[in-house]
Formats: structure tokens, sequence, C-alpha cells
């Protein structure tokens, strides 16, 4: 999956409170729940 977000609004940056930030968690938890093998 890629998240691509253009313009100023960041759903990585802690002020972002726009329609994404909850799509953009999800994403964010599964990747960092992932074992990546190279």
């Amino acid at each position: 999956v890629v998240l691509h977000f253009c313009g100023k609004k960041k759903p990585w940056h802690k002020n972002y409170s726009g329609e994404f930030h909850a799509l953009y968690k999800h994403y964010e938890k599964r990747a960092l729940l992932t074992e990546w093998v190279i």
C-alpha cells in the first residue's frame, strides 16, 4: 500500500485532524507490526 499526500496538511504531523488521519494511523500501525525481510 502506498499512501501519497499532496499539499501542506500531512497526517503524520501532531496537529493534523483531517479526514485521512484514521487511514494513515491504521497503515502506520500495520507497518510497525510488519517484520521486514530483505
